[in-house]
């Protein structure tokens, strides 16, 4: 590896740039004294990484850049490069040619090394010098007046010369490098063992904690895994159960009408029977009386008629001297009385007629107003009924959402979790009737929008959408809308025109913050009457706006028609109309219904006071009419008497004749009586058959009536049980799961037993309690701390592997160092004793270590003894024997490991002429293997190299050289030694 090249700027002297080309192993550097010939040894000093500007002869770093001159300005800047030849691949840098450039800017002050161009480090450039042998401490560069110092140098100081020319520089550099790196590595182990310890107080606890949380989360998965399957198949259940039981109920309403229709006809019937029954209860007391006072007044006939037939037995035997004025007396006084009492009787029995005449007018005005009542409080209950069931249809599908898209019903069902949540467009506005069919046509595309308060509700429902796979919907936030309207001067002109009906948004009534919403959507809509009219407005308004009839066609803004058969009002807006116009009927109906049957029970009272009052009456009647036909028998018994008194001359024989006809009537009326009385016994047996049979068919009835309405009642019980079960569930997977039923259903299947599950899920639920309270974070804090702890493990491990390797690595170091040391230092004693022996022509010398046992640490002891002298101390030589002695180490160092380059300071300068030459040979000997620069102004010198470069400063301060043929040197040096 040789030096080639030179090329530097702005470096010390160089003001102008110098290019220096080294040809032979021996070049000569010559000039007068201030020429700056010294320069090329600072120039390669400073850039094989020099940090001292001392060692560069400068007070920094900044005064190796020209500093100017009386004829030249300062320079801002200097770089010097080196080229090498590197062919014999001296160096490990697989090149032919190695260049290495320094540069310096005075702005900066800072220092940019390129190695090939490329820039490098400072490190790397001093690693390349150490491995070639030309570094700081070496014997490739010495200065002027340190050649001595090689020699008078300290122990220590030597050693640093001979670990560079063995070539152990690189390697004490990275074995320095190693124990810096193993000091390192031990402080981190130990920091690293320090972090260990802290984590595994930590590491103990947070596993306990991690394990706890693991086993918490583990049964809260699988409890979230069994218990959303569970509820969506109970809710699917349920749900099915519900639907069966409204069935059932509706069933049952239907049923439970139609009993209730039966029982009332029935007790209708009843109520008939028992009125007849008493009519013939009555009409068998009276027939009873009559013919318990026909039997009287026929006992009394056959007591007359005995009493006669004795009486004439008597006045046949002349016996009987009783007076008949007495008796006529007597009976005519009694007759009298009796007709008194007959005719009050009949005054009586007439005025009862006469009440019960009114009685039974009246009652059958009642009833013929109840009938009337009762067929109208039907018709309402049946209404009332009818509207129900519809309500609750309308209600229960509503409810289902069946009709809704998928993302829209799933934000209806959770619309309780959504604070801002208003409600489908469909639902929030009043319709007028005959505008029904034209809203319908306008808002069918928006009837399933949702409206919301703000932007915020609305990202929360997209968002649950999304997690949920729950379809898509159409929110509209009220904050975001902006109302819209027909222009104004438009308007105005339209109000006179005949088809016009109004601004769709005066069609529909609504909340007050909800107008935004209704002008948004009908603002800007007209409607008309017809399709002729609303063409003619479409094209009045300039075909800017919608113009939609009363029946639904419409005309689009640019004029194009939809329309046709008169569409069904869409069921969204259909089921609000229905519970809207349910809910209005009922709410008239029902306080309706409440009047009617009020009056109707009220009628029953008054028809069953005046029937009362009727039998009453009619028994009264009776009684009345038994006491005058008593009392006419009575009368006609005593006119009878009379009318035998005053005929006295009828006979006995026709009297006892005429009685015991009378007699025979009253046997004939008797027994005619008991027939009708038997007659009124069959038909009153009849009505009491009839009223049995009705009483257990009522009973029937009824039972039935009860068992449905129980029936009824359990189902209802059932389904508001299952609804609040449904309720309960829903909410359960929501508020837990975060989850919707449609959604828990299609993603979730049971797969076990639902006894099973209910019995797991009661199971992990106690588990969970019993587990306690958990830091659900310990598994991530166990984690993370155990993958730190692990990776400080790892870590300890890999530093003390590492701390072995290096160990074993500074061992390996020190081996080869100690044995490149000594193999150089025996054969620098060998050659060291064999040159100075030359050149002091005798004598001895030798070098070793001071302390043979610490070979890598010890310093070098030189002893020397010139040709007749003895020297105990190296320093008691002359200043030329101890330069002599120094080039003399300096040659043996060489000879014994080659440098690439080594740089000469005038360092024969205190040799005297016979030395010069004998210094000047031993170059040329060792120049096949090192090549010289040498700094010179000795003529035995210059004549023994093979190139000279001269150094001057035509313009002072600024150096200039010249390379001379070896020829042209001579007559440079015979002038030079010529002037001196």
């Amino acid at each position: 590896m040789k030096l080639i090249k030179i090329e530097a700027h702005g470096f010390k002297s160089f003001a102008d740039p110098i290019s220096l080309k080294f040809d032979g192993g021996v070049i000569a550097i010559i000039g007068p004294n201030g020429s700056g010939k010294s320069n090329i040894n600072d120039a390669i000093k400073w850039v094989l990484g020099e940090q001292s500007s001392k060692e560069l002869r400068g007070n920094s770093m900044s005064d190796v850049i020209f500093s100017g001159s009386k004829t030249a300005k300062a320079m801002d800047f200097a770089y010097v490069t080196l080229t090498f030849d590197n062919k014999d691949r001296f160096s490990s840098i697989d090149r032919d040619y190695i260049t290495i450039t320094r540069k310096i800017t005075r702005a900066k002050n800072v220092n940019e090394y390129y190695l090939n161009g490329e820039p490098t480090l400072h490190k790397t450039i001093k690693q390349l010098a150490m491995e070639t042998g030309i570094g700081k401490s070496s014997l490739a560069i010495i200065s002027q007046g340190k050649v001595s110092e090689i020699a008078q140098s300290s122990e220590e100081n030597r050693r640093g010369i001979f670990e560079e020319a063995a070539g152990i520089s690189k390697i004490k550099y990275q074995k320095e490098e190693s124990e810096r790196r193993l000091l390192k590595t031990i402080a981190e182990l130990e920091k690293t063992q320090i972090s260990i310890s802290h984590y595994e107080k930590d590491l103990n606890y947070l596993e306990e904690a991690a394990k706890k949380a693991l086993e918490f989360k583990d049964k809260k998965s699988k409890l979230k895994e069994v218990e959303i399957s569970y509820l969506a198949h109970e809710i699917g259940r349920l749900q099915s159960e519900n639907e069966v039981y409204v069935n059932e109920i509706n069933s049952s309403s239907d049923v439970v009408f139609t009993l209730e229709n039966e029982i009332e006809k029935l007790n209708a019937s009843e109520a008939e029977l028992k009125l007849d029954l008493r009519d013939k209860t009555e009409k068998l007391q009276s027939l009873a009386n009559q013919i318990a006072t026909d039997i009287d007044l026929l006992h009394k006939f056959e007591k007359t008629y005995n009493q006669k037939d004795q009486e004439r037995s008597l006045a046949a035997s002349g016996k009987l001297n009783v007076s008949q004025e007495e008796i006529k007396s007597a009976n005519l006084s009694k007759a009298k009385e009796i007709k008194s009492k007959l005719d009050f009787l009949l005054n009586k029995t007439q005025k009862t007629k006469f009440e019960l005449d009114d009685l039974n007018s009246e009652k059958s005005q009642l009833e013929s107003q109840a009938l009337m009542l009762e067929t109208q409080l039907r018709e309402v209950k049946n209404a009332v009924s009818n509207a129900k069931a519809g309500l609750d249809f309308a209600k229960r599908e509503k409810e289902s959402n069946s009709s809704l898209q998928k993302g829209v019903r799933t934000i209806v069902q959770n619309r309780n979790i959504f604070n801002g949540y208003v409600g489908l467009v469909s639902e929030l506005f009043k319709i007028k009737n005959e505008y029904i069919h034209a809203i319908d046509t306008i808002l069918s595309p928006s009837m399933q929008n949702i409206v919301v308060k703000d932007d915020k509700t609305a990202k929360e429902a997209v968002r649950f959408l999304k997690n949920n796979s729950a379809g898509r919907a159409v929110f509209m936030p009220l904050s975001s809308l902006r109302a819209k309207s027909i222009r104004q001067d438009l308007y105005y002109g339209l109000q006179s025109y005949n088809g016009f009906l109004c601004a769709a948004n005066e069609a529909v009534e609504c909340h007050p913050q909800l107008e935004v919403l209704r002008d948004f959507l009908l603002g800007n809509v007209i409607l008309a009457t017809d399709i002729d009219k609303a063409n003619e407005i479409s094209k009045l308004v300039e075909q800017k706006y919608m113009v939609v009839t009363k029946d639904g066609d419409l005309i689009r803004p640019g004029g194009i028609i939809v329309g046709g058969e008169k569409k069904q009002v869409s069921n969204l807006l259909n089921i609000d109309e229905k519970i809207r116009k349910s809910e209005e009927f009922l709410n008239k109906a029902l306080p309706s219904l409440n009047v009617y049957e009020s009056k109707f029970e009220k009628l029953k009272t008054q028809i069953q006071n005046i029937s009362n009052l009727i039998s009453v009456k009619k028994l009264e009647l009776s009684s009345e009419n038994e006491s005058i036909s008593a009392t006419e028998n009575e009368l006609k018994q005593y006119q009878m008497f009379l009318d035998d008194s005053i005929d006295t001359s009828l006979s006995g024989e026709s009297e006892l004749l005429t009685l015991f006809n009378k007699i025979n009537e009253l046997k004939n009326q008797i027994q005619q009586n008991k027939f009708s009385n038997s007659l009124l016994n069959q038909e009153k047996e009849q009505i009491v058959a009839k009223l049995d049979d009705i009483s257990i068919l009522l009973k029937s009835k009824q039972k039935d009536l009860d068992k449905l309405r129980q029936s009824f009642s359990k189902n209802e019980v059932k389904f508001e049980k299952n609804k609040t079960y449904l309720e309960n569930h829903k909410s359960r997977l929501l508020e837990e799961y975060g989850l919707t039923f449609e959604f828990a259903r299609d993603n979730f299947k049971l797969n076990i037993e639902i006894n099973l599950a209910k019995e797991i899920v009661s199971t992990l639920k106690k588990e969970i309690q019993e587990i306690g309270s958990v830091d659900e974070k310990a598994i991530e804090k166990y984690k993370a701390i155990k993958k730190d702890y692990d990776f400080l493990v790892t870590q300890r491990n890999e530093i003390q592997n590492a701390i072995g390797e290096t160990k074993e690595s500074i061992t390996i170091l020190e081996n080869t160092m100690v044995d490149k040391f000594t193999s150089l230092l025996r054969d620098v004693n060998l050659e060291f004793n064999n040159i100075f022996r030359s050149l002091f022509g005798g004598g001895s010398a030798s070098v070793s270590l001071v302390d043979e046992s610490l070979p890598l640490t010890s310093g070098i002891n030189i002893k020397v003894q010139p040709p007749g002298k003895i020297i105990k101390n190296i320093n008691l030589l002359s200043g030329g024997e101890k330069s002599l002695t120094a080039i003399s180490l300096l040659f043996a160092i060489l000879k014994a490991r080659p440098l690439p380059l080594c740089i000469l300071d005038e360092a024969e300068g205190a040799l005297d002429d016979s030395n010069v030459v004998r210094y000047a040979d031993y170059l040329q000997q060792l120049k096949d293997k090192t090549q010289f620069l040498v700094i010179t102004h000795r003529h035995g010198t210059m004549t023994k190299s093979d190139a000279i470069i001269g150094a001057t400063m035509q313009n002072r301060g600024i150096t200039t050289f010249l390379s001379l043929s070896l020829a042209e040197a001579k007559k440079y040096v015979d002038k030079f030694e010529a002037q001196n």
